[in-house]
């Protein structure tokens, strides 16, 4: 892994492959510029104190993947987001112009070779989609940005054949006026790793409430900086709430699940802007339909548990005024995420 050492890499990320009880590490790098890399490593045993502990070590080039700018740069390959599935590991990338402020233009997910990876073998070459498609030359402000891919939360595999599942939100239309979005991208990747050709990555999107992403301002939409801090008062300074995405550790996760009785979607939780003005999480549910089936007047749902939430609890406070911060997640109990072996993820 010649090209995964050093500086100006970032977004590592470790996490633990339940199906086949192994752990992986990955992380992007940029060694030089132009010239960017996705390193990953995946252990031989789940057992870090092992003596026979050992990695199986990959890189994969992005360059091909990213697309370039009119001034011939390479996108920038930010915020990488990584799940494990049954068919591949995935990842997910967001594309900024770096001769353009870091400007948001479309996003590429990748299905890696998880099998051959988990064996030390040679990796197939990874598939990738990218929206838009193809990568412009001259891009322009991307709202559906920020892809989180489902994550196995169990021992139980998805059924053979279930695609993978990619989420984002919508953010507003950026035209000024604007505020809120009441959508969901829900993105599905097959991979056919037989015929690469057969592999496929649809979009589709979900209906909710009106929700208005973290830190939203209508003259600056990229500009997510609003948390305060003491200090902030005196320095003008304000930490990222990253509001105009949905955040790790909230992953869709996959899971099977038994709901007695059924419920519709969303019930329970949904709640608007407090008197103060503080952010709220608003929780919901969405299952995929094709996978029900009755007994006894109950439902088993092979569900996507969509869950994700805002970095905690600070109110907006920019030019003024004060803004809530709403973004959707699960209803599932939140003890998961104290369970051993969930996902770490350095931002």
């Amino acid at each position: 892994m010649s090209d995964c050492f050093g500086a100006g890499g970032g977004d590592g990320i470790i996490t633990f492959d339940r199906l086949a009880s192994r752990w992986v590490i990955a992380r992007r790098a940029f060694p030089s510029n132009n010239n960017y890399f996705y390193c990953v490593a995946v252990s031989n045993t789940d057992d870090l104190k092992s003596s026979t502990l050992s990695w199986h070590t990959y890189e994969f080039s992005l360059d091909p993947i990213l697309g370039t700018n009119s001034r011939g740069d390479v996108y920038w390959p930010d915020w990488p987001r990584f799940g494990s599935w049954r068919d591949a590991y995935y990842v997910s990338f967001d594309l900024q112009d770096v001769d353009n402020q870091y400007l948001n233009i479309g996003v590429v997910a990748c299905a890696l070779d998880r099998n051959n990876m988990l064996n030390g073998a040679t990796a197939r070459p990874m598939q990738c989609f990218s929206n838009p498609s193809p990568i412009p030359l001259n891009g322009t402000l991307y709202l559906a940005h920020s892809l989180i891919p489902a994550d196995v939360d169990s021992t139980t595999a998805p059924p053979a054949g279930r695609h993978e599942y990619f989420l984002s939100i919508q953010n507003p239309p950026a035209d000024g006026k604007t505020l809120t979005s009441t959508k969901l991208n829900l993105w599905n990747f097959h991979v056919n790793w037989s015929t690469p050709t057969l592999s496929t990555f649809v979009k589709s999107q979900l209906t909710v409430t009106s929700y208005e992403p973290g830190c939203y301002d209508l003259l600056q939409t990229s500009n997510t900086f609003c948390v305060n801090e003491p200090s902030s008062k005196t320095t003008s300074n304000y930490v990222d709430s990253v509001g105009d995405r949905l955040m790790p550790p909230g992953l869709p996760q996959f899971r099977h699940l038994r709901i007695i009785p059924d419920q519709p979607d969303g019930a329970g939780g949904n709640r608007d802007e407090s008197a103060n003005g503080n952010s709220l999480v608003r929780t919901s549910r969405h299952r995929q339909p094709d996978a029900v089936s009755k007994r006894h007047g109950q439902q088993r749902h092979h569900a996507l548990s969509l869950y994700a939430q805002h970095r905690p609890g600070q109110s907006r406070q920019c030019g003024g005024g004060i803004q809530r911060v709403e973004q959707q997640r699960s209803s599932w109990h939140p003890r998961r995420i104290l369970e051993p072996a969930q996902q770490n993820r350095a931002h």
